[in-house]
């Protein structure tokens, strides 16, 4: 599978461990790990773990300038999510993340790993409560499952 960024490829080398409680996550009998391991030129492609669609409200607040963004969260990951939003914050900003389903919210500070210009920022989870690990995982199971046709 391949996104359209080309950022969710499925590959069967160093597999994550966090999408079931610590056991290996697969789809199709493949293990889901980095989009590129090898690549070291772009920090989209340098991940630890693919993203994958998903689609959600979201606030990031800089936690600089205590600044609230209303966004939406296109991608996710056990690691971190792309969040579209016109005025992107600069790479290396701090901030707040809030996501929310119509059932569920997680919450967690991050830094913005990567950012385009009108279209959107990576983001790298730093701090996951224990509280908030459930929801993301849940996510990412729903999000891996093909959808019935």
């Amino acid at each position: 599978m391949q996104h359209a960024r080309g950022i969710a490829q499925f590959a069967v080398s160093s597999p994550s461990k966090l999408l079931a409680g610590g056991k290996p996550e697969t789809l199709g009998g493949q293990h889901l790990t980095d989009s590129n391991p090898t690549n070291t030129g772009n920090p989209a492609e340098r991940r630890k773990t693919a993203r994958f669609p998903f689609i959600a409200n979201a606030e990031v607040t800089d936690t600089g300038a205590n600044a609230k963004i209303n966004a939406r969260v296109s991608e996710l990951s056990i690691n971190g999510c792309y969040v579209d939003m016109l005025n992107p914050l600069p790479a290396g900003t701090l901030v707040f993340i809030k996501i929310f389903t119509e059932t569920d919210f997680f919450e967690a500070s991050a830094s913005v790993v990567y950012s385009h210009p009108h279209l959107g920022i990576g983001l790298a989870f730093r701090n996951v409560s224990a509280h908030f690990l459930p929801t993301l995982q849940k996510w990412l199971r729903e999000a891996v499952r093909p959808n019935p046709q």
